[in-house]
């Protein structure tokens, strides 16, 4: 063994032999495998225990089992029905003459062939909640199960907000999907019992077995299970999966967890359903070895991904690098990047899926010219030396799930899925350099990729290496793509050039790591309460819910923990509606608490509209602005997509600044557009004769159409048509699906022109006038407001960002009460009527 393993191995006996749950930390390529089957096999022998090795996939099973054999220890894998096992292998693990080696799914299932096992190994447990939280995550897709997703979205339609429902019914899948939702629990307990009679109804047998075992396991505790809804699917499960009751899981005398980073704020326990696991780290001695060496590379630094796409494509081309693996968080990302980038190649490189590579990856590492392209599996491949040298990490590893993502992209919850993030980004960069002397060219790609990499609190926790090695790649300030395509030159020849930049590397190992955050030692104190909390709910003792739920709430004290602490004073009202059933005195918490939701980040959307809907009125006191909310999303958004770190925002910015100094419509409107996405309106250009230059829309209250005429001299008068072509946007928006139940819709005249004829002034009824000069005033002073926010920004979409946004605009005067004000001031009516020219025209 490895020094590392040893020490592992030693640590384990001296101190854990009797622990129920443990874990154990071990990098990338230094070694778990080996040191899980040698603890399962001295359990098998010392105290002749049923040893069951849990692994993600088939393929890994089969990985598992090849290395055992090279061990010396008897191991069989188990994959597939229970009805086809091996009845001999079967009796082998029922009298522990060997060791067992399955996926996650053969144990979490309704029914397990292997039901009995006395010590668990738990195999990338750090990447396993959606494995084990299957068993109790039932989801319908809407391209499979059509009927059922629109029952269960026309269940809740009324307590959806209204541009949520309206992309929901539409036919084709929107280009930029809606953050995804979850069913305010008004809404779920309201209408309970619909849902389960439409599931009921659905799936009253085993013949229709994706619904019926799944729906089995939470039916009796619907109420405990949160609702999440996108386009794509429903998915109804509790926050934290009940491990304990499924009794082969709970049962076994030990549970041993393997991660290649177990992080700091309890993730662990969050995913395994388990309140307290042991913990053994990484060894001392270890953390500042690696295993090979990465070049990253990160072309959203400088680029917009219609630059450097078509650079990806020829870099899988590359005779340095004939085989690329492509790493992405979800279908969709698959979707994106065969449309954007592999189309660019066709024929050319062959496209590899995981279904290429279920029972082995040599498909892959014996093929020519080839991508293999696979979502949410961060780890689990090996694929050394020759194998593969070249990575694309395409998209930031999040919203792997539905929850997930409602938790990250919805409530702003990146202080929580910190630790779940680095280590898929940990494990997948790792993929492809397994040791000492291997390396491997990493792409990273997307601007909230860039963004989360380059953030320093990020960085805690990370390999020193891993950590040095991405500082080096953002030092370079790599603002060519030859530049990028010469550092890959100097790391595949080995180059003079490569081993300055190794020197480069090794000097930053070398220093001290940032400070650890003490958020995370928050998370990690209260997560304990956390997973009492969803046995109390899924058990329904709703009181004792109450109760845990109220001491993670005083324990999340500080700014970074704002949003999470919202999350669950959520959850308090939640238990405590629940528990108001049979004791009144919890709707006054329940009262309370959702409005100290709101009152706790005071910018995130979502707890505003829970609120909205339930029964009660909020009080005075805990009012919040709707509409700043908004506008704090889009402009939060907006910097994500321009960039944290780079050049690219400043070009943004300069590009619109050109565009609105320009008189050509072709230039102007589209800046006009861009200039309401800088104050945080969903903007857009519609299409079609008849429709305005610009729509300005924020939330669901108010829209603004605008009608833009660049072209035209200051010296004319507002004419009869351009009032009527303004005007009659008002009709145009009223037929449009996402803006008819908008019920304030303002239209607005943009014009150098400062009088107006004569005969213009009746078509002129309720039309908004706005001189080019003063949209370029606004511009102006967004562009300053933008700037002082991004300069000051470290964290995202967090509560603290949220609310740094927010004060912005109230100080640059651009929240939207303001912006109401300058679109509105003034009206076309109002403006100082022509007099007539010399020949009686006006």
């Amino acid at each position: 063994m490895y020094s590392q393993q040893a020490d592992i191995v030693r640590s384990y006996f001296e101190n854990h032999l009797s622990s129920p749950d443990v874990s154990l930390e071990l990098p990338t390529g230094s070694g778990k495998t080996l040191v899980g089957l040698l603890i399962g096999e001295y359990r098998r022998r010392f105290n002749g225990e049923r040893i069951l090795y849990l692994c993600p996939t088939r393929q890994l099973v089969s990985q598992v089992v090849r290395h055992a054999r090279e061990y010396g220890i008897d191991a069989r894998g188990f994959v597939g029905s229970k009805h086809e096992y091996n009845p001999e292998d079967v009796t082998g693990f029922r009298t522990a003459r060997i060791i067992a080696v399955a996926t996650y799914s053969g144990l979490f299932n309704s029914s397990p062939g292997l039901h009995d096992p006395q010590t668990i190994i738990l195999d990338d447990a750090h990447d396993a909640e959606t494995y084990i939280a299957s068993l109790w995550s039932l989801t319908v897709s809407r391209e499979t199960d059509p009927g059922l997703y629109s029952s269960i979205v026309s269940t809740f339609r009324a307590e959806l907000p209204p541009e949520f429902v309206s992309t929901l019914e539409q036919a084709t899948r929107p280009s930029m999907p809606p953050r995804p939702e979850m069913v305010p629990f008004f809404a779920l307990t309201r209408h309970v019992e619909a849902l389960r009679a439409l599931l009921n109804a659905h799936a009253p047998g085993p013949d229709v077995p994706e619904i019926y075992f799944k729906w089995a396991q939470i039916r009796d505790s619907l109420a405990a299970c949160h609702v999440y809804l996108n386009w794509d699917e429903v998915l109804i499960r509790p926050y934290i999966p009940p491990t304990q009751t499924h009794s082969p899981f709970a049962r076994a005398k030990q549970r041993v967890y393997m991660s290649a980073t177990l992080g700091l704020g309890g993730e662990l326990e969050r995913s395994s359903g388990m309140p307290r696991i042991a913990r053994i780290p990484t060894p001392k001695t270890y953390q500042s070895r690696g295993v090979g060496r990465r070049l990253f590379l990160f072309p959203d630094y400088a680029h917009r991904p219609s630059e450097y796409e078509g650079w990806i494509a020829k870099r899988l081309t590359s005779p340095a690098t004939p085989r690329t693996l492509v790493l992405c968080p979800t279908r969709q990302h698959i979707t994106a990047f065969r449309n954007q980038v592999l189309a660019q190649v066709q024929g050319s490189v062959r496209e590899l899926s995981a279904a290429d590579i279920e029972e082995s990856l040599e498909p892959f590492a014996k093929a020519d010219r080839a991508a293999l392209v696979l979502s949410n599996r961060y780890d689990g491949l090996d694929l050394p030396q020759e194998d593969c040298r070249q990575i694309v990490l395409y998209g930031l590893p999040t919203g792997t799930n539905l929850q997930e993502a409602f938790l990250d992209k919805t409530l702003g919850l990146e202080v929580l899925l910190r630790e779940r993030v680095k280590t898929r980004i940990t494990q997948g960069t790792g993929r492809c350099t397994r040791s000492d002397t291997d390396y491997a060219a990493v792409i990273v790609v997307g601007r909230t990729l860039l963004d989360f990499c380059v953030r320093t609190e990020n960085q805690v926790s990370l390999h020193p290496e891993l950590r040095a090695e991405m500082q080096f790649a953002i030092e370079q300030k790599a603002r060519e793509l030859e530049h990028l395509d010469a550092m890959m030159n100097a790391l595949f020849s080995r180059s003079d050039d490569w081993r300055d930049a190794e020197a480069n590397i090794a000097a930053l190992t070398a220093e001290e790591a940032p400070a650890t955050s003490p958020s995370a030692q928050k998370l990690a104190i209260v997560v304990a309460r956390e997973v009492e909390f969803g046995y109390a709910l899924w058990r329904g003792d709703y009181s004792a819910a109450v109760e845990k739920a109220r001491y993670i709430v005083d324990s999340l004290s500080g700014d970074e923990l704002s949003a999470y602490r919202a999350f669950w004073c959520y959850m308090v009202a939640y238990a405590a509606h629940l528990a108001s059933g049979t004791d009144a005195n919890y709707s006054r918490v329940r009262d309370d608490f959702l409005n100290r939701s709101v009152a706790a980040t005071r910018t995130i959307a979502w707890y505003i509209h829970a609120r909205r809907i339930s029964t009660e009125r909020p009080t005075a006191s805990a009012q919040v602005d709707d509409l700043q909310v908004a506008a704090t999303e889009g402009i939060l958004t907006l910097i994500a997509d321009w960039g944290e770190a780079g050049p690219n925002f400043q070009q943004q910015l300069d590009q619109i600044a050109s565009g609105l100094e320009s008189d050509d419509p072709d230039k102007f409107d589209p800046a006009l557009t861009s200039l309401g996405t800088m104050l945080g309106y969903n903007a857009w250009k519609p299409p079609g004769r008849g429709a305005p230059d610009s729509v300005w829309k924020l939330g669901e209250s108010v829209v603004y159409l605008f009608e833009a005429k660049s072209n035209e001299t200051p010296d004319d008068p507002v004419a009869p048509r351009d009032c009527l072509q303004a005007n009659g946007h008002v009709n145009w928006a009223g037929a449009q699906v996402e803006l008819a139940h908008v019920p304030s819709r303002i239209p607005i005249l943009v014009t150098h022109r400062q009088t107006i004829d004569p005969l213009a002034v009746p078509q002129a009824e309720g039309l908004y006038y706005v001189s080019i000069e003063e949209v370029r005033e606004l511009f102006a002073t967004a562009r300053t407001m933008l700037e002082g926010a991004r300069a000051r920004l470290s964290r995202g979409h967090d509560a603290e960002s949220r609310t740094l946004v927010a004060n912005a605009l109230d100080v640059a005067k651009l929240n939207h009460q303001a912006i109401a004000t300058i679109l509105t001031r003034r009206r076309v009516a109002d403006l100082s009527v022509a007099s007539a020219k010399p020949d009686g025209s006006g």
